[in-house]
């Protein structure tokens, strides 16, 4: 996670209700795509929706989720930055067994996330299907492979991967 703001535990949630913790996750992936192409404007509006959504403010989450999308479909520069930046055709899905979300290029996949995360806040239906699949870890390799490192890091972020399990806790007697 790239974040350098609101150290500690987020504060307990202000409304009642849940709120989609896999909008708050896919919002943390949208941040650290945004942050890796220099996106700082964007990447603090995801910062903000992320947090809004994770302390249960359903309204003000809405309206951040609102800003950031609108933010990102207006970035010119941003769309400029990821298009072609590991395009993924259904052929490439199929040979590698990826999920439908992953078609296009990076842009595409963070308007797609962006997408479910709108439709998540507002308890409603994604526009398009939300397949289930993950991108597994082992098959990142064989699509970046040829790629400068810059657009590696962009492709690996816009996979919006299932984040790698830490380590576990050891007890010390």
């Amino acid at each position: 996670m790239i974040d350098n703001g609101g150290y500690g535990t987020p504060e307990p949630a202000k409304r009642p209700g849940p709120m989609p913790v896999s909008a708050a996750v896919r919002c943390d992936n949208a941040l650290a795509l945004l942050a890796l192409a220099g996106a700082d404007d964007a990447a603090t509006r995801a910062r903000h929706a992320r947090d809004t959504l994770l302390q249960g403010e359903q309204d003000v989450a809405q309206d951040a989720v609102e800003r950031l999308y609108r933010t990102v479909r207006k970035s010119r520069l941003l769309r400029w930055s990821l298009r072609s930046v590991l395009p993924l055709t259904s052929a490439d899905l199929e040979r590698h067994g990826l999920p439908s979300r992953c078609l296009g290029d990076a842009h595409d996949r963070l308007l797609w996330s962006l997408d479910v995360i709108r439709a998540e806040t507002r308890n409603e239906e994604p526009v398009e299907p939300i397949d289930g699949g993950v991108v597994p870890w082992a098959i990142v390799p064989h699509l970046v492979t040829g790629l400068e490192v810059a657009s590696v890091r962009l492709a690996v972020a816009s996979l919006d991967l299932v984040p790698f399990p830490a380590v576990q806790e050891t007890r010390h007697v």
